[in-house]
């Protein structure tokens, strides 16, 4: 019982493991194209609501500027431009496959005491990271060969950021990591139930395959010592 405890719980933690590093594969590497533009021409009306919540001192809608999505990435953008007379986006980021099982939000906003003009985004300790994600290395990810569907920071636009999400989505984060872990089950430990099978159904010595043929029942293996599976199975005769 003890082993087997132990393989399910080798099997979960590869299963989480494989979940985070797929997700965050497809946040760094896939590069999400607009596939919607619901709230159609900007026209600076707030009628829609925020992708996700916002900080309680934010406008009560927006406008929604569509989704963005690629293999295992979707994106939802919401902005308001009158927001301190400036404006404020606030975008939702869910990854992950087969379904999507982490998510992060960024909220940017642009105010008027702002010297440069730039839009900043909010981050606050620890409270911060768990809502926007880890920040990935430029360098690492498609942002280093082409440009990411915001702007970059000259021009009065954005700087490029590529977020590792942190915060599950549940219950799709327990689902992929079911999968994962039922494949990492099949590659760790299937071929070895498979050959004691084997053995098993040929009379030999589940631990080593000798030839158990002419041994008395319950005796040892003389191979190895085993005896264990050799009892259940004389018992089960």
């Amino acid at each position: 019982m003890r082993r087997h405890l132990m393989r399910v719980a080798v099997c979960v933690v590869v299963g989480v493991v494989v979940n985070v590093l797929v997700a965050w594969g497809c946040a760094m590497w896939v590069k999400p194209k607009r596939s919607s533009m619901a709230g159609g021409v900007f026209l600076g009306v707030n009628s829609d609501p925020w992708p996700t919540s916002v900080p309680s001192d934010w406008p009560k809608g927006c406008h929604d500027m569509g989704k963005w999505t690629g293999f295992g990435v979707c994106h939802h953008a919401g902005a308001s431009v009158n927001f301190d007379s400036l404006g404020a986006l606030c975008t939702l980021q869910k990854v992950g496959f087969p379904m999507h099982s982490l998510r992060s939000i960024d909220w940017f906003r642009q105010r008027s005491e702002d010297s440069t003009g730039m839009m900043r985004v909010e981050r606050h300790g620890f409270a911060g990271v768990w809502q926007a994600g880890l920040e990935a290395p430029l360098q690492l990810t498609y942002v280093a060969k082409r440009q990411p569907f915001l702007a970059p920071a000259t021009g009065g636009g954005l700087r490029p950021r590529v977020s590792l999400p942190v915060q599950p989505v549940w219950p799709a984060f327990a689902l992929n990591t079911l999968v994962y872990g039922a494949l990492a089950w099949g590659v760790l430990f299937a071929p070895g139930v498979v050959m004691r099978w084997r053995r098993r159904r040929r009379g030999a010595c589940v631990g080593c395959g000798y030839d158990l043929k002419g041994i008395a029942p319950g005796g040892m293996c003389p191979e190895c010592g085993a005896d264990r599976v050799e009892k259940r199975e004389n018992q089960k005769e």
